[in-house]
């Protein structure tokens, strides 16, 4: 695949710092599926080249004499997806004390294009740091809140690096899960990570 990004592309109005970014992501995958229809077992697995795409940017500005900064992210996905995978079994099998079913998905993928928009505000208070942000999938009319939590755990040698590097993320998605039911629910989890360093101002500094 082919993969270009700009970061940081800095300006300034007034007393509000500005920074965008750009980036393009293209692939070249291979699907497998099965036909579906009678004796798509017997004509055997096919596959298909696909070619995943996504184009976007971000914008964020900060008040140079605040400790909070706001980055809005928009980008354009195009994937290829394959359908939920199935258990079948040839309907003529001869021997039924050996039948060799297949998992498999039954189906050419079909073309997805979805927008993907974002918000994330940044807060530094002293010691302590958060990120919350909210995206927005307009395909699978998905929401997902995150909310990063830094704190002053680890002590870095190199100062320049900054301290808030550890910390707990929460995030809610309102498509989660598949439940017994085969509906979907929403989902919390929540994890401790290592070594991202809290930055107030910039879209990925």
């Amino acid at each position: 695949g082919l993969s270009w990004q700009a970061n940081s592309l800095r300006g300034r109005l007034g007393n509000v710092l500005l920074a965008t970014s750009l980036n393009l992501n293209f692939g070249d995958e291979k699907r497998n599926y099965y036909e579906t229809g009678p004796g798509s077992l017997a004509s055997g697995p096919k596959s298909k080249r696909v070619t995943p795409l996504e184009a976007g940017g971000s914008l964020a500005w900060h008040m140079t004499d605040s400790n909070n900064a706001h980055v809005l992210s928009l980008s354009r996905q195009q994937t290829h997806d394959l359908k939920k995978a199935q258990i079948r079994c040839p309907a003529d099998a001869g021997d039924f004390n050996h039948v060799d079913c297949v998992q498999a998905s039954f189906g050419a993928p079909s073309t997805v294009r979805s927008w993907l928009v974002g918000y994330e505000y940044r807060l530094k208070q002293g010691e302590f740091a958060a990120s919350p942000s909210v995206n927005y999938n307009s395909h699978s009319r998905v929401t997902t809140l995150g909310l990063p939590l830094y704190l002053n755990i680890i002590k870095n040698v190199d100062e320049s690096k900054g301290s808030l590097n550890a910390g707990l993320r929460l995030e809610w998605s309102s498509k989660g899960r598949e439940a017994i039911t085969g509906r979907t629910e929403n989902t919390w989890t929540w994890g401790v990570f290592v070594g991202a360093p809290f930055k107030l101002f910039g879209v990925s500094d």
